[in-house]
């Protein structure tokens, strides 16, 4: 489907890595786009079909270094994912391999990043006090909506806690306050917080 390309446009971070494959355990080369938490994978950078994706949030991201001196994958990623995604993952753990020591910690860096889990990073942002803050920097927030109210309204959202109609009050809430024009979601809202 040519929809499937807006989910991996504008990506946070891509490039070649290798993939362990599965059954014989073989090195495939793949080019990768890291897009918000998810790592879509592909066989070249023509990125018309993704050939999978592994689901970061809530994964444990794990550098490693092959201890065999004859090996050409010494510099490795290990991610496991998440619990919450075991049956939507083609697998639960991942070995990928950078081409050398700074292109794994680039790639590990920014993966731990994309790995806390949602709420965690708009809790951490709010008690930071920088919640509003990001906020503003994308055009969200005045005195209509105090940053308690955007992280119930993302974490009750997430949760599926909330009724439709108290979704409705405080996303009208959120929308009153957008710049004219503008086009906001609770999706929005977690890139915010990605953005330093």
């Amino acid at each position: 489907m040519r929809n499937q390309v807006c989910l991996w446009s504008s990506p946070d971070l891509a490039g070649w890595l290798e993939k362990q494959g599965d059954g014989l355990r073989t090195w495939l080369k793949r080019y990768f786009i890291l897009k918000g938490s998810n790592l879509f994978y592909f066989k070249n950078e023509k990125k018309a079909s993704a050939g999978g994706v592994i689901p970061l949030e809530g994964a444990q991201i794990l550098l490693a270094s092959d201890p065999d001196p004859h090996t050409s994958h010494r510099h490795l990623l290990r991610v496991k994912t998440s619990t919450i995604y075991r049956g939507v993952a083609k697998r639960t753990i991942y070995i990928l391999c950078a081409k050398n020591v700074k292109v794994q910690a680039a790639w590990g860096t920014i993966l731990q990043h994309a790995s806390i889990p949602r709420t965690d990073m708009l809790a951490q942002l709010h008690q930071a006090g920088r919640l509003p803050q990001m906020l503003q920097a994308h055009g969200v927030g005045s005195a209509a909506l105090r940053a308690e109210e955007i992280a119930e309204l993302y974490a009750l959202v997430q949760g599926g806690t909330l009724s439709p109609a108290q979704i409705s009050v405080l996303w009208a809430k959120l929308t009153a306050v957008q710049p004219a024009g503008a086009h906001f979601t609770a999706e929005s809202l977690v890139a915010a917080a990605y953005t330093p």
